[in-house]
């Protein structure tokens, strides 16, 4: 069951797209400049997280496939979920990198300057890709 931060739920179901990251916003409008559409894909994103149903755990449990769980100290789910989340996918990893929810991917209006952390954790899932080939 997804554990996430305290009031994750509460805040998503008080937000609307007018606080929508702006830089989201313009980023979306260079491709696609229906502003419209940008509304659309918004209501249908919120929709969607708001709806979140957790993938049970009998199917977690079946999960044969090499698994690297990547999350920040400070992202979505408590740190506490993701290590009972590891142990029920057997031989997965977890990797925690320092920061909040897609800090350690670059996300446009998350990351702060060129901290490197997307070419660590890019480093971190490559290092993992390579040892797992190794136990094929």
């Amino acid at each position: 069951m997804m554990s996430p931060q305290d009031g994750f739920f509460e805040y998503l179901n008080k937000t609307d797209f007018s606080q929508m990251p702006q830089p989201l916003k313009e980023a979306f409008l260079k491709i696609n400049p229906d502003p419209a559409k940008l509304k659309i894909m918004h209501d249908k994103d919120l929709a969607r997280i708001r709806g979140f149903k957790d993938i049970p755990d009998k199917s977690m449990r079946s999960i044969k496939a090499p698994t690297l769980f990547v999350s920040g100290d400070r992202d979505v789910s408590k740190i506490e979920h993701l290590v009972d989340l590891t142990k029920s996918v057997k031989g997965s990893r977890l990797l925690v990198i320092p920061g909040g929810h897609g800090d350690f991917l670059g996300e446009l209006v998350m990351a702060h300057g060129e901290s490197g952390m997307p070419q660590f954790t890019a480093g971190m899932i490559n290092t993992f890709l390579d040892q797992s080939e190794l136990l094929e």
